[in-house]
């Protein structure tokens, strides 16, 4: 994997990560063209994940990526939820949850429903298509967000958490 990485940055392009496995190599969507990262063709996650956007120009977004780790370790300590894997995208920050056991799409996606609304009314501003997209695609660490020219870089690791545990957290959110 590192080999296709490293030869997609020496092309100049951006790098992505599917979060979820999928069923088959591809399937045959409902148009009856091949498609691969669908929601018919997901078949687990083990994780989940935030996507936090930053623009100083758009109210609806965090001035900067201080503001947004800054709203992010509040709302944790808030609402007591385990510390996450944050990355850096180049601009905004994707904030992860992993977890020790794999959550089969459909449960997963009722799960991070609950989450996405949670969230927004806690007050964190996060991108809504993303948390609770099982298609979703985020930059891989380590590589260039070309877009701004900017690492995407770890800037905080986490363990694992369960699942379970996870889901009582989500309890506590304003849903």
């Amino acid at each position: 994997m590192a080999g296709v990485v490293a030869d997609a940055m020496l092309r100049s392009m951006d790098c992505y990560f599917g979060l979820a496995s999928l069923t088959e190599r591809h399937v045959i969507k409902e148009n009856g063209k091949k498609g691969t990262r669908v929601n018919q063709n997901i078949k687990e996650l083990k994780s989940f994940f935030v996507d936090i956007d930053v623009d100083a120009d758009d109210s609806s977004k965090y001035a900067t990526q201080a503001d947004a780790l800054d709203a992010l370790d509040a709302f944790l300590e808030t609402y007591s939820f385990p510390a996450p894997l944050v990355v850096s995208s180049g601009g905004g920050l994707h904030v992860y949850w992993p977890l020790t056991e794999t959550v089969a799409a459909a449960k997963w996606r009722q799960a991070a429903a609950m989450f996405k609304s949670g969230l927004i009314n806690a007050g964190l501003k996060i991108d809504p298509t993303r948390t609770a997209d099982a298609c979703s695609i985020l930059r891989v660490p380590g590589t260039v967000n070309l877009k701004r020219d900017a690492q995407v870089a770890v800037l905080r690791e986490c363990l694992p958490v369960s699942g379970k545990s996870f889901i009582e957290c989500m309890k506590s959110l304003p849903i």
